[in-house]
């Protein structure tokens, strides 16, 4: 990951791995995913406001997080 962190969302999807907010010292706002075809991370746009212990899911191809 580019920000380490704990407590955060995850999901697989389509050969990439994504993760959610999180905490680290405090709530994080910051999204990433994983390129398992490249091993690379990228950031991806940041979540409305900071949020840990929050889920993911995918519904008909589109991921929805929610939490806290």
């Amino acid at each position: 990951m580019i920000v380490p962190r704990c407590f955060y969302a995850t999901i697989y999807y389509s050969r990439y791995v994504y993760v959610f907010g999180g905490f680290l010292e405090q709530s994080l706002e910051n999204c990433e995913v994983y390129s398992l075809e490249r091993n690379t991370w990228d950031e991806l746009p940041l979540l409305p406001s900071p949020s840990r212990f929050n889920v993911a899911a995918l519904i008909e191809h589109k991921i929805y997080v929610t939490g806290s």
